[in-house]
């Protein structure tokens, strides 16, 4: 085409074209409105989803045990923190639905400050393991010892009721020097209970060995000892001409208690960490997957996939979801 009508059609078709790209001011304003109706519905949304939360249940299937737990008490609590708009609302609410039983529980740590407890009774036999490969620990009296220096022993006394149902059946029963007396002696107990289950469990899985103490260390030990004693009676010989009676029968009773003691630790045997154990504390892995990789290599040649299986039957991994 040519002339006049290459001009008009190339005109009409600029046109047409500056109008499909420009549109009208009508299009424009629907366009507004319905981004601020979308708007206006998003936030009456979140003001009916966030002002007020529902958990309906405080229970969730365990597939390791296959049974119903009890959700921990942080989770309750972050949830129940969703409520309310830090920059919208000055106030929400929060329904828990929970068995009768689990009611008191509940009131108790949501309505009073919630105290941060120790784990370390969930896990002992690996940092028992870490320490005797250390030569920190090698009796079970400096076992006893090293749990005296730790947050677990401090809330232990704080709160005995948290770590064992006797414990807390003993907690309730009320005040009195003999009340007191009797928890602190079942406290000692549980202490004791579980430091020598969690020793028992090394042993038996040949991460730690038992000896007995030669003479010449028990000689050397007794030097020490009586060194200190001599020590000791000269720094007191001067206050010792002051105290009559009780309190002198007193002073005598306990060093009694002290000889005892120590002759009980000369013939407590001495703990000492296996190839295993240091395996196990070097690579920062359970005891009881070291034994189980030991057991299994030590049976066959193992494939890739045989390999594969064992690390993920690892006892590291139960704590992931499936």
């Amino acid at each position: 085409m040519t002339g006049l009508g290459l001009a008009s059609v190339a005109g009409l078709g600029a046109r047409e074209q500056h109008r499909q790209l420009w549109p009208s001011k009508q299009q424009q304003q629907q366009k507004q409105q319905q981004q601020q109706q979308q708007q206006k519905q998003q936030q009456q949304q979140q003001q009916g989803g966030v002002v007020v939360i529902l958990l309906q249940g405080t229970e969730y299937f365990d597939a390791k045990t296959k049974r119903y737990v009890d959700m921990p008490i942080t989770d309750v609590l972050q949830m129940i923190g969703r409520a309310g708009r830090p920059q919208f609302d000055t106030a929400a609410a929060a329904v828990v639905l929970c068995q009768e039983k689990q009611k008191g529980f509940l009131k108790r740590f949501l309505y009073l400050p919630f105290p941060v407890e120790s784990c370390l009774h969930l896990c002992l036999p690996e940092h028992l393991n870490a320490e005797i490969v250390a030569e920190t620990i090698r009796s079970k009296t400096m076992a006893l010892e090293y749990l005296s220096w730790t947050y677990f022993f401090r809330r232990l006394a704080a709160n005995p009721g948290y770590y064992s149902s006797e414990l807390l059946a003993e907690d309730c029963r009320g005040g009195g020097a003999a009340a007191a007396e009797r928890r602190r002696s079942l406290i000692c107990c549980y202490l004791d209970g579980l430091v020598s289950r969690a020793l028992d469990l090394l042993l038996e899985l040949g991460c730690i060995q038992l000896r007995l103490p030669q003479q010449q260390q028990q000689q050397q030990q007794q030097q020490q000892q009586q060194q200190q004693q001599q020590g000791e009676e000269g720094g007191e010989a001067g206050g010792e001409e002051a105290l009559t009676g009780f309190r002198l029968v007193l002073q005598q009773q306990q060093r009694e208690k002290q000889q005892q003691q120590q002759q009980q630790l000369l013939l407590e045997p001495v703990i000492e960490p296996t190839p295993l154990g240091r395996i196990a504390c070097f690579y920062y892995i359970k005891p009881q997957t070291a034994k189980r990789i030991q057991d299994k290599m030590q049976q066959q040649v193992l494939s890739f996939v045989e390999i594969l299986k064992l690390l993920a039957d690892a006892d590291e991994f139960d704590e992931m979801p499936v």
